[in-house]
């Protein structure tokens, strides 16, 4: 389904203009203007054409920290258009090539890349070369032997980074790390995040470790009293879809389970529980939006659980007025998508109305509920790795 063919071309034409105008002098909201193409990529071919011009303009000057060279090599990879690969493999075969660019050639099967990836996995940085082995190990280009060796020479800093660049990217979108296991394993034994370590753990059930539901309940029973609730709702997050949670989340406990420093209080395992049904999430949920109005991003998303699974129908009309409202303009978009997903009905012309307008991400929000509808609602919307990148302006 072809973004023009629903909406029209202006927002294309918007995003390609945009993109120029980028190339010239880097915009001061490029990780929204990156977020906003990476979103819309696999429904534009025009789009994805002008994506592919601007990659190759990019790593051809080197400008391959930026932003918005990672969302268009992403993009176009997850589209498997085979356009990217003559950047990507500049890219790859260059000394400042990151950890993004070497995740983003494990979406890719061709061939072309096998040889400059084996390279990187030679590199005397470590954390560059596991990255490089985990993209050979995802693409099948290994078994992922290697791996085992350079995991207790990652310095935290790295780990980090590998986390966050790597890992999360790989484990979100289900591909499997060949010979990751015990590497991972190497990496959480070092991590005292919990919700860092819940990240690599995810990541080796998808190769197959059988054993990290083992050892978070081991930590669960053997580990200091205080840190027993958080073990109890990471046991849970690798369990058996359908199994009942047993501990009450709160401000902390989910901040602390996030892949996110604790200390920005980032709720995504919240709306995980709730995403799972988890009647013990009702309460913070609550909690969240009981002010008169919804006046946060996190109170809005809380709002679709209570709207749509306990009946609290009375929080619609203020979803509906800050739809509506120029003075929330920031949370306009992000009202239109919860409305979308609590099954609200004439929401054609509430995002008519946002198509022109000056917020970017009020107006892909507007465009993507747009295009769910002509789809029929067959699928999530409010998803959050579409959260993160359009609301927050984080990456990927």
């Amino acid at each position: 389904m072809d973004l023009d063919a629903v909406i029209g071309p202006s927002l294309s034409s918007r995003l390609v203009e945009e993109l120029s105008s980028a190339l010239r002098r880097r915009p001061a909201q490029e990780p929204l203007l990156a977020a906003a193409i990476y979103v819309l990529l696999p429904f534009s071919e025009r789009l994805a054409e002008a994506s592919a011009a601007a990659a190759d303009v990019l790593v051809r000057r080197g400008s391959m920290d930026r932003p918005l060279f990672r969302a268009l090599l992403r993009g176009l990879a997850e589209r498997k258009d085979a356009r990217m690969l003559v950047p990507l493999v500049r890219a790859l075969e260059s000394e400042a090539c990151d950890l993004t660019t070497l995740t983003t050639a494990a979406f890719m099967p061709s061939v072309e890349l096998a040889g400059p990836l084996a390279k990187q996995a030679r590199s005397r940085s470590s954390h560059v070369a596991f990255a490089a082995e985990v993209a050979r190990a995802a693409r099948g280009d290994s078994e992922g032997e290697m791996l085992i060796a350079i995991a207790p020479r990652i310095k935290e800093v790295h780990r980090i980074e590998l986390i966050s660049n790597v890992v999360l990217p790989l484990a979100r979108r289900g591909r499997v790390i060949r010979g990751c296991g015990a590497a991972f394993a190497v990496l959480r034994g070092a991590e005292r995040h919990l919700g860092r370590w819940l990240c690599l753990a995810e990541g080796a059930r998808l190769a197959g470790d059988n054993k990290v539901l083992a050892q978070a309940n081991a930590n669960l029973l053997e580990g200091a009293s205080g840190a027993r609730a958080g073990w109890g709702l990471l046991a849970w997050a690798l369990s058996p879809a359908g199994t009942k949670c047993e501990y009450r989340p709160t401000l902390e406990l989910v901040a602390r389970l996030s892949d996110r420093p604790s200390s920005e209080r980032e709720l995504s395992f919240l709306f995980r529980m709730a995403d799972a049904g988890q009647a013990c999430a009702k309460a913070m949920l609550e909690s969240l939006t009981k002010q008169t109005l919804l006046e946060t991003e996190a109170a809005i998303r809380a709002s679709i659980y209570l709207i749509r699974d306990y009946g609290f129908t009375a929080l619609l009309p203020k979803l509906v007025e800050i739809a509506k409202s120029t003075k929330r303009e920031k949370l306009r978009g992000l009202a239109i998508a919860a409305l979308f997903e609590t099954g609200s009905d004439n929401l054609t012309m509430l995002t008519l109305e946002q198509d022109r307008s000056r917020n970017l991400a009020v107006a892909l929000w507007s465009a993507l509920v747009r295009m769910a509808l002509a789809k029929g609602r067959k699928e999530k919307l409010l998803t959050e790795q579409r959260y993160r990148m359009l609301q927050l302006g984080w990456p990927d």
